[in-house]
């Protein structure tokens, strides 16, 4: 997904039931929360979000495994509202995900509802 002018989304107030072990990256952003078991793992090299012709947000978060060996994590998706209220059955699962050794890969999600206005992804180590 290219936008010539991503829309920008403010970030959701800081989540509350976030894992300790999870933190967001400095200087990126921060609606991407890595598992500090993951640091040597993935790199985050970007995020871009645009609202479709159908109202729905759309996300793409591109990462990157900076090991010389495959890696296997999981990521789950949350979408907020404007007023960064967390989605009741919005949030997705823990989706399996594989890199190669140095493969970049974009992940692309798409909002469920119009009243998705923001979200949180958080990449977790191991497939759960």
């Amino acid at each position: 997904m290219q936008a010539n002018s991503p829309t920008p989304v403010p970030a959701p107030a800081p989540n509350p039931a976030r894992a300790p072990a999870q933190k967001a990256l400095p200087g990126t952003d921060p609606r991407v929360i890595i598992d500090t078991a993951l640091d040597r793992t993935l790199q985050l090299l970007g995020v871009g979000t645009l609202t479709g012709a159908d109202g729905l947000l759309k996300v793409q978060i591109n990462v990157r495994n900076i090991t010389d060996s495959p890696k296997w994590f999981s990521y789950k998706i949350e979408w907020f509202d404007k007023d960064g209220v967390l989605l009741p059955g919005a949030s997705g699962e823990n989706l399996p995900w594989m890199l190669l050794a140095g493969e970049t890969s974009s992940i692309v999600a798409t909002a469920p509802a119009v009243t998705a206005k923001d979200f949180e992804v958080a990449f977790l180590a191991g497939v759960k």
